[in-house]
């Protein structure tokens, strides 16, 4: 709205100049002769307006150059020192995700109320069994696709740990001065995520492990709308399920490693 008004005021301004000293009708609307004028007073009323316009248009320069230009800057800076940040907050939902979705026989493209509707039956978070979940993404810097695996985790423990890292990253990235030059939606999005009711349900878990998760289901429905919402804020690849998995993967661990701490991988066998 704010963007929009300042665009208007600009059309007008031009606009305003033109008619007044430019334009074929310029001797009628500013002519010092009463009877030239299309209004007593058209004179002194186009000079005004004439006036008010050139300040405007030269406020306008001078804010362009002044402020505009050195925060653009700022922002493609701020970009940058978070843009790492995001992609690590977002390849740990995109994972926790895609394991729910498989796990419910969905996919991202089905419609929100079908995903919710499926979700809302998760009452549980299972602390014993092993997740046994083998995923895929494409590596840019590799430029091949890579398998993973996740290992001795439970949903719970895998939960845990993803949310340890996201709140690390969240809070890493807002202790850092640039984040006043993040875009607003995308601080909100953080915010949201890092007081989230799927994060403070694992976090009471914590406190007490026989805690009761009936919320569970539409906790994490609404963790999926946050992270529908802040894919369009990365450049990260979608990982996806892998029906048939080779025998040679990563274990998520030395995902972890890689994507969050830079170590190199330790390859692991399915035979």
């Amino acid at each position: 709205m704010t963007r929009f008004v300042f665009w208007l005021l600009v059309g007008v301004s031009i606009l305003l100049v033109y008619i007044i000293k430019f334009s074929s009708l310029s001797m009628l609307h500013t002519s010092e002769i009463d009877f030239l004028s299309w209004f007593p007073y058209g004179f002194e009323l186009g000079e005004t307006l004439f006036n008010l316009s050139i300040g405007y248009l030269v406020s306008c320069i001078f804010y362009y150059v002044i402020v505009y230009i050195p925060n653009e800057k700022k922002r493609i800076m701020a970009k940058k020192i978070s843009q790492k940040r995001i992609d690590k907050i977002w390849s740990l939902m995109d994972i926790t995700i895609n394991y729910y979705l498989t796990e419910k026989k969905l996919s991202r493209e089905d419609m929100d109320c079908v995903i919710e509707e499926s979700f809302s039956t998760m009452k549980v978070i299972n602390r014993k069994d092993k997740m046994d979940h083998f995923f895929h993404r494409y590596d840019e810097e590799i430029n091949d696709t890579m398998y993973f695996h996740t290992g001795e985790f439970t949903e719970l423990s895998f939960l845990k740990a993803n949310r340890g890292f996201m709140k690390t990253f969240i809070n890493e990235l807002f202790s850092i001065p640039a984040v006043t030059y993040i875009e607003y939606e995308l601080v909100i999005l953080l915010e949201e995520l890092n007081n989230s009711n799927l994060f403070r349900c694992i976090e009471g878990l914590e406190y007490d492990s026989r805690a009761r998760t009936e919320g569970f289901g539409q906790h994490m429905f609404e963790f999926y709308k946050i992270y529908k919402s802040l894919s369009k804020y990365t450049t990260v690849h979608y990982c996806s399920y892998t029906e048939n998995p080779p025998k040679k993967y990563w274990a998520i661990k030395e995902f972890w490693k890689k994507t969050f701490i830079g170590y190199e991988f330790k390859e692991e066998s399915g035979e």
